[in-house]
């Protein structure tokens, strides 16, 4: 094989129709497309179609993975459920993007490393499967997926000098200390620095619990309750997240809830120094304990005095 490319398409909120599977499937001879997902596998080829318009009209997700290094992540989003301003804080460099695509109701982000010193030969079967929470997990306003990106992104435009060494990290969300196991594959499959991420944590407090935000429901004005349940019993999609973030706006108006903006947030430059700190003091402590493993089974067959 000279080349692997791969795509993955999927269709979370809407599945396809039957004459939408005949169009997908025209793409290509390679297509292998179900009523939720699309899979092109290409050795000697490129892909036909126009992505950017498959997910505008068809799709939620995308995944794409190339042998030189490429790796790709797309979701959409209807704008009603995602803040573009929010996205837009952790859009350091063009390797993470956020803007509207076809009609205007929906938001694409993208997440677009290369990595051109990508020695292994990598598959893209599977991939998706460990990632695709992520996109309900910012729906819910859970930005780890997107800090733990900026941290890539970052790294490589200060590496490159695209960005000033004065460059500050955005917010930190909570929980970075214990990802998620979807936040998990996302590290794995970008490959961020470790390090980076355990420095990056060290200003990262624990998660909040949310169900508190139920006891806002009666806040609502009486009407919009009424509003809420006519939608709920028509099966409106999306519309316990949509609630969701309506209750927060009540919780957040609160000093007691209000959102941290992290005071003392870092420089880039500073997080890429101390992660050097903390990898070399890791590998300090493995040697250390390799050291006295290497004691310990000498001392296991040491000849014993008598």
């Amino acid at each position: 094989m000279s080349e692997y490319q791969y795509y993955e398409f999927r269709a979370i909120d809407t599945p396809l129709t039957e004459s939408q599977k005949a169009e997908v499937s025209k793409l290509s001879s390679r297509a292998y497309v179900t009523s939720h997902s699309a899979t092109f596998v290409y050795n000697y080829s490129d892909f036909p179609g126009n992505t950017e318009k498959l997910m505008a009209t068809y799709f939620d997700s995308m995944l794409y993975m190339a042998n030189w290094g490429t790796r790709q992540l797309i979701f959409r989003f209807p704008v009603k459920l995602v803040d573009k301003k929010k996205l837009g804080i952790y859009c350091i460099s063009e390797e993470i993007d956020r803007r509207p695509v076809g009609d205007k109701k929906h938001i694409i982000l993208e997440f677009d490393f290369h990595d051109e010193d990508q020695d292994e030969w990598i598959e893209g079967e599977g991939w998706l499967d460990h990632l695709i929470e992520l996109r309900e997990e910012i729906i819910n306003g859970d930005f780890r997926a997107l800090y733990l990106a900026w941290l890539k992104a970052a790294e490589n435009a200060y590496l490159m000098e695209i960005i000033e060494a004065d460059t500050l990290e955005p917010p930190v969300p909570d929980g970075l200390g214990m990802l998620s196991s979807a936040q998990q594959a996302f590290v794995r499959y970008l490959e961020i620095n470790q390090a980076m991420i355990a420095v990056a944590s060290q200003n990262s407090s624990e998660i909040q619990d949310k169900s508190h935000f139920e006891t806002y429901i009666e806040q609502l004005p009486s009407v919009e309750q009424h509003d809420y349940l006519i939608r709920l019993s028509r099966g409106e999609k999306n519309l316990s997240a949509l609630l969701n973030k309506r209750l927060q706006e009540f919780a957040y108006q609160e000093p007691q809830h209000q959102e941290h903006e992290n005071i003392n947030r870092r420089t880039i430059s500073a997080l890429i120094e101390s992660s050097k700190i903390w990898q070399d003091n890791k590998e300090k402590e493995e040697q250390q304990e390799a050291k006295f493993a290497r004691q310990g089974e000498i001392e296991k067959f040491a000849p014993k005095n008598i």
